[in-house]
């Protein structure tokens, strides 16, 4: 942000001042982090009394700022009713019109409809709407307009009626849209301003003409006197018709979609759209075509014949347009009328279009724009099935008769599964047979253990998409493939049933035990890829279960015993969980949505939860068998008379980006003093480090129960509790104990060695060494734990760590070699890690110096 203050528009110098910190922050977390420190410094301005109103309309358009920036999931519900009384104020006595559009705004948009302050607008909301101020009346309706609740008709209505008769056009407009928003919780108001709403429909101002329009769209429609009366506008607005100005006219078909366009008018709709397509209004003529839809095909080709043209001759410009746009449009028109008015399909009316243009809308189908190709599906459907069937055929052969690379093949699969909608309509049974044929011909045809992910995202999606008949019927469907363990299934195929499983366990008549069987049945014969979705599924549907089979927790076991860590992990949780159904009911009931992603969600914060122990009702199940309880194991070491200094406060959550890898924190270390820093890896095997004297031990979180935590001469202990549902959210705190070897060091140290512990600016350092010279990178074939192990093996250097969550280069585990003494300028190395799943890193290494460089390297080799 390079905008000078007076030239920003921001209200303030603390407004100017948050925005450019946001704006120039790196990741979600800083900014978020930026936000919630922000709120809770304006908490506490506003605690003070006499708080000016220049202050607080300041405050208020800042806190609007932070709820608009910040992510839904770190402001909970109710976080900025602290502010609503004050907001409430401003608008009672505020003195300008600013003042109180502020207030009403704030009001509008964090004061919940069932808040029970609503109650404290009702009476200012009566003031302003009966002030003789034009400004302050627009103000409160504005906010009628767009948070509208019933508690506040009573006071209002006799005022509002009034308001449709006002002298100025802003009013009655707005009054129009205010009786239309408060119809919804008292629908009789339309009732009774029926008389108004006709008058205003004629009204001299258009835009007042408009706004009644609209509302009576809403309006009953078999009201005769309001069916003419749109229908006479409509007509009124054809003879001042200009492409320009054309607000009354799409207003009046809206107001026709509801209420109906008469057969008398219908001459006036056929000279409007020659009028309006020879200008290339689009907005115009589609609307006039969706009103056409509702008349069969002898009225339409009687007045065809009286206008002396066709319907398809005022668009067919528009199917060689080059804009993507106008082919939309021309397909879309050609969808809201009778195929026999232009297709041959009725014996009495010819063929309209001529043979280049057939061949053209069928050259659509092979479109880049998928909403082409799916609207051109949808008109020849309408035609004629057997061309969709004849097409699909072809395309079916096609992806099947040659090996095709997967990235080829899930494109033709997308365009596969848009015939099938289009083909099943609303039939979900249909829909789920048509799937099954579809992936049992062309899942052969993947090369080794590839994954369909078109057919995973276009299948779910669509069921999801769908009507609640459809998903029941088409889950039903297909799930029974999943409880036949005769049926082979390929990968693809187990995802997206597993998937269906999880969601819709509950609503299918199969008993859960047959779906946990059957996606275990398939569970050792998939690719790890596979397994992960099936083992969630399965431990979803084992809630559901009396008894888990003893032949399911058998192969779940010996799944685990193969598997990488990140599979055992999944599988030691399944053998953990599927045992405490209480527990995983709660799990289920605490997700937000069946679907996967949620479950998972919720499994995580679960195991963070049991991790840092915070629930204080948790058997003793929860752990692992034969794991300690970690309470009770660290409860006699850590003594408050042994603390050294006073715990770091932990920091707000921050949600993590990731999920599905374990992550363990460290320290920064040095020969003979620790400095604290943290790091995310995804080895879930502890590790412990004895190092000097006063040294940290690395503890990773994700099996504190299954050890012992090692100390010596009650060195410096760091307990990690941190889990992969909350990389940033539970900053552990760094607990010191007297020993002696720290004390001599710090008064050996004493300031003259601060400098040299102060934390270096690890990007700007990284972005200054980029010679050829200074860097280098390879793999090394150990994970991140054991790298940190191998780089304090360095001797006379101290290093410094910095997170993968936490910027710069945010996902890169981010390591600082120093020279003990040194501070930072001369000899210095920067290694930047990332993890991969086969227990190897990848490093990118920059160095100033070439000895300290060849020592990095080596120690970074294989061992």
């Amino acid at each position: 942000m390079n905008v000078p203050f007076i030239s920003s528009g921001a209200l303030s110098r603390a407004h100017y001042v948050l925005i450019r910190k946001v704006e120039e922050s790196t990741s979600e977390g800083s900014v978020n982090r930026i936000l919630e420190a922000e709120v809770k410094s304006i908490r506490e301005q506003l605690a003070q009394p006499s708080l000016p109103l220049r202050r607080l309309k300041e405050a208020l358009i800042i806190l609007l700022y932070c709820s608009m920036m910040v992510a839904t999931s770190n402001f909970p519900q109710g976080t900025f009713d602290f502010a609503l009384p004050h907001a409430l104020s401003l608008v009672e006595a505020g003195t300008t019109i600013e003042d109180k559009r502020t207030g009403y705004l704030f009001c509008a948009e964090m004061m919940r409809p069932d808040h029970e302050m609503r109650l404290m607008l009702v009476n200012t909301l009566r003031k302003d709407l009966e002030h003789d101020s034009v400004s302050r009346i627009c103000l409160a309706l504005d906010n009628i307009i767009h948070s509208s609740f019933a508690d506040v008709i009573p006071a209002i209505q006799r005022r509002l009626f009034d308001l449709l008769s006002h002298t100025h056009p802003s009013v009655r407009r707005r009054a129009l849209y205010a009786i239309r928003s408060l119809s919804k919780h008292e629908p009789e108001l339309l009732e009774q301003t029926h008389p108004k709403v006709l008058k205003r429909i004629k009204d001299p101002d258009t835009t007042v003409a408009g706004a009644a329009l609209r509302v009576a769209e809403t309006m009953a429609s078999s009201a005769p006197a309001m069916q003419d009366a749109v229908n006479e506008a409509f007509e009124g607005a054809v003879q001042v018709y200009s492409p320009t100005e054309r607000g009354l006219m799409v207003a009046s078909l809206e107001a026709l979609r509801g209420i109906g366009l008469r057969t008398l008018s219908l001459p006036t709709a056929f000279d409007l759209l020659t009028t309006c397509s020879s200008g290339h209004d689009t907005v115009v003529t589609i609307g006039l075509y969706r009103l056409l839809k509702a008349f069969d095909q002898a009225t339409l080709r009687a007045v065809e014949e009286q206008a002396e043209i066709t319907l398809i001759s005022v668009v067919r410009d528009y199917l060689t347009s080059r804009k993507p746009n106008e082919i939309y449009l021309f397909l879309s028109c050609l969808e809201s009328i009778d195929p026999g008015l232009w297709a041959g399909t009725s014996e009495a009316i010819p063929v309209v279009l001529e043979a280049w243009e057939v061949e053209q809308i069928m050259q659509l189908l092979d479109s880049n724009d998928n909403l082409i190709r799916k609207k051109t599906l949808h008109l020849l459907g309408q035609v004629d099935e057997g061309i969709l069937s004849a097409y699909y055929s072809r395309a079916i052969s096609v992806t099947t008769r040659i090996a095709l690379p997967l990235k080829e093949l899930n494109t033709r699969m997308k365009r596969l599964l848009e015939i099938l909608e289009v083909t099943s309509g609303q039939h979900g049974e249909l829909y789920a047979g048509q799937i099954k044929q579809l992936l049992s011909q062309v899942e052969p045809h993947v090369a080794g253990n590839g994954i369909l992910d078109s057919a995973i995202e276009g299948i779910l999606l669509h069921v999801r998409l769908a009507d609640p008949s459809f998903q029941v019927a088409c889950a039903a469907t297909m799930l029974a493939i999943l409880c036949d363990k005769d049926v082979v299934i390929g990968p693809t195929m187990t995802i997206i049933l597993a998937t269906l499983a999880t969601e819709y366990s509950r609503l299918v008549s199969f008993p859960p035990v047959e779906l946990l069987s059957g996606i275990c049945h398939r569970l050792t014969r998939n690719p790890p890829i596979v397994q992960e979705p099936c083992l969630l599924a399965m431990l979803r549907i084992a809630a559901d279960c009396e008894e888990i089979p003893k032949e399911v927790m058998q192969t779940v076991s010996e799944a685990g015993q193969n598997a990488s860590r990140h599979i055992r992990r999944r599988c030691d949780q399944f053998l953990t969980l599927s045992s405490q159904r209480e527990i995983l009911l709660g799990i289920v009931t605490g997700s937000r949505s069946l679907a996967l992603p949620d479950f998972l969600e919720a499994l995580e914060v679960h195991s963070g939860n049991i991790l840092r122990g915070g629930d204080h009702n948790t058997p003793e199940a929860n752990f692992p068998q034969g794991s300690p309880d970690l309470s009770r194991t660290a409860s006699p070491v850590i003594s408050a008379s042994k603390l050294r200094y006073e715990a770091y406060a932990t920091p707000q959550a921050i949600p993590s980006l990731r999920t599905g890898r374990p992550s363990a924190s460290y320290v920064n270390m040095s020969g003979s003093h620790s400095q604290r820093g943290s790091f995310s890896a995804r080895s879930p095997d502890p590790l412990t480090v004895d190092l000097v004297s006063g040294a940290t031990t690395l503890v990773h979180p994700t099996l504190l129960g299954e050890m012992s935590i090692p100390t010596k001469n009650e060195g410096s202990l760091k307990q990690s509790t941190k889990t992969d549902a909350e990389d940033l959210s539970s900053r552990v705190d760094l607990i010191a104990f007297d020993s002696p070897f720290m004390a001599e060091a710090d008064q050996a140290e004493g300031d003259g060695n601060d400098n040299a512990q102060q934390e270096l600016d690890f990007e700007s350092i990284w972005n200054s060494e980029q010679g050829p010279q200074h860097s280098a990178r390879g793999w090394c074939d150990a994970p991140m734990d054991d790298v940190i192990k191998r780089l304090q093996g360095i001797g006379s250097h101290r290093l410094q760590v910095k997170p993968a969550d936490i910027p710069p280069f945010t996902g890169d585990l981010k390591v600082t070699i120093i020279p003990e003494g040194s501070d930072g300028t001369d000899a210095i190395a920067l290694l930047r890690l990332k993890d991969s799943d086969e227990e190897t890193s990848l490093w990118r290494l920059r160095c100033n110096n070439v000895q300290l460089r060849d020592q990095v390297q080596q120690l970074l080799g294989n061992q």
